[in-house]
């Protein structure tokens, strides 16, 4: 039986604005997909190495399956960062890697002079779910003229186990990605940078709250419950998983010596939570106290008014490798924090937002399901010449790059990168993407209200209440429009 292939994005050229979101779009995956980049995004390797002076030149490189053919025009100008992946759709693995209707995915060159070099990769090479392959390329004689190195990860269908439990789920998920715009006014504009930045609060009340433990139910009722110009509010939460699977509240990848999250279960996480907080009351007068809360208690508690910006935290495979850090794979992760956010009555009027520092998780969650926008954290703070680094994330145009090639909605930066490179904002608007900052000087009116002018869409902030305060103070109306945490 063939398989049927379907290349849902290619792009081969200079990177263009993304096209608008059409009816038809994708809303849940249903079945699962390659997805193939040629070349290693990852550590920026190019996609073909000559070994030696071959005398033509490459110029088209098809991926053949099981009889599909999709060309691909090789274009040296763009970074494998910034190239659009290729989508192969529907693919079947069993668990053990074999594949009941294809054994291999070959891969042909062809160059100027007529001449095609041929490499072939066994399906069951992509049992790891995403990883790096590099094979030799032979031409028509049987000798090896080059290398070709191409990237890959395999997205598993969402819903295939009934994870979206509601009765009403078609009409649930009509209603989540077509709602009222009135009724979901966050970041729902026409156009990036239209008007003032909107401000989100960070981990709810604010990172290190000396009165309320930050990523907390407290927290976040503190929050919302705050008098404000507007009832719209946005709160930016920190999600793990734990060893059984359910997705926790929580910034750190430990919860306390050396304890970490995903090694111990939900109930386990609690109690030695619970038993930090106690230990910091002796020190903090006034310290309130709460427990880890669950994502899911979180859609469930807090009013339909509030937008989350849910950040997924997963650890740089350099984190993970020098202090041994298990955590999940990406499709597990994604699948069990999307059937929380699917399966809340309460997500049907609520704008949502995934964030995520890791670009393969990100582009998990965005071939998973088309319903919530999808956004690129980065941090460019490191050491360039460290070659470990990912080259998708190393700076903020390469995430930009990479966001629009992978038709996520946006990117987040620390606001002293967008503040020390205005362009950038400029740049990630003409390409159809929203820019969010977050970071300490958001805590400072002066620095939003410079963002402000540079028309970044959205701030996360310590201290949202006093930043809308003194951002609206009457001194100020020359020189900025009113800036609340509304819409």
């Amino acid at each position: 039986m063939a398989v049927e292939l379907q290349v849902l994005y290619r792009a081969d050229t200079a990177l263009e604005p993304l096209s608008p979101y059409r009816s038809d779009d994708l809303e849940v995956l249903s079945s699962a997909q390659l997805r193939v980049v040629l070349g290693d995004p990852v550590r920026d390797r190019p996609f073909l190495v000559a070994l030696g002076d071959v005398g033509d030149e490459p110029t088209v490189a098809r991926l053949l399956w099981n009889g599909g053919r999709f060309q691909i025009p090789i274009c040296d100008t763009l970074e494998p960062a910034s190239r659009e992946p290729v989508i192969v759709s529907p693919i079947e693995l069993s668990p053990n890697g074999s594949s009941p209707s294809c054994q291999s995915v070959s891969i042909e060159v062809e160059t100027r002079g007529g001449q095609t070099w041929r490499a072939a990769i066994l399906v069951r090479e992509f049992a790891p779910k995403m990883g790096c392959l590099t094979r030799a390329l032979m031409d028509e004689r049987g000798l090896v003229v080059a290398s070709a190195t191409v990237w890959y990860q395999v997205i598993s269908p969402f819903n295939e186990d009934g994870r979206i439990k509601h009765a009403q789920a078609p009409t649930l998920l009509n209603q989540i990605r077509h709602g009222d715009a009135e009724k979901l006014p966050f970041l729902s504009r026409a156009k990036p940078g239209m008007c003032a930045p909107r401000l989100i609060g960070h981990r709810g009340y604010g990172a290190h709250n000396e009165m309320v433990l930050e990523n907390t139910m407290l927290s976040f009722e503190t929050y919302v419950n705050q008098p404000a110009e507007s009832d719209v509010r946005c709160i930016e939460l920190d999600v793990q998983l734990t060893k059984d699977l359910v997705p926790v509240i929580h910034h750190d990848y430990y919860v306390h010596d050396g304890m970490p999250v995903f090694s111990h279960t939900l109930e386990q996480v609690q109690s030695a939570f619970g038993r930090k907080t106690q230990a910091m009351q002796d020190l903090i007068v006034g310290l309130k106290l709460d427990r880890i809360p669950t994502l899911q208690t979180v859609c469930d508690s807090l009013p339909e008014r509030t937008s989350l910006l849910v950040e997924l935290k997963y650890p740089s495979w350099i984190l993970s490798e020098r202090e041994t850090l298990p955590y999940p794979e990406r499709n597990v992760y994604a699948d069990a924090v999307l059937e929380v956010l699917f399966n809340s009555i309460r997500s049907a009027n609520r704008k949502i937002f995934l964030l995520t520092f890791d670009p393969d998780l990100a582009s998990v969650l965005r071939l998973k399901q088309s319903i919530y926008d999808v956004f690129l954290l980065n941090n460019s703070d490191h050491d360039d010449s460290d070659p470990r680094l990912d080259e998708r994330v190393s700076t903020a145009r390469k995430a930009v790059a990479f966001a629009r090639a992978n038709r996520l909605q946006g990117c987040v930066f620390r606001a002293e990168m967008v503040l020390n490179e205005p362009d950038l904002v400029t740049h990630a608007h003409e390409l159809g993407l929203y820019v969010l900052t977050y970071g300490a000087i958001n805590s400072d009116p002066g620095a939003v209200r410079s963002q402000q002018a540079l028309c970044v869409d959205a701030v996360i902030s310590d201290h949202v209440p006093s930043l809308v305060l003194q951002l609206n103070q009457p001194h100020s109306a020359s020189s900025v429009s009113s800036i609340s945490s509304s819409e």
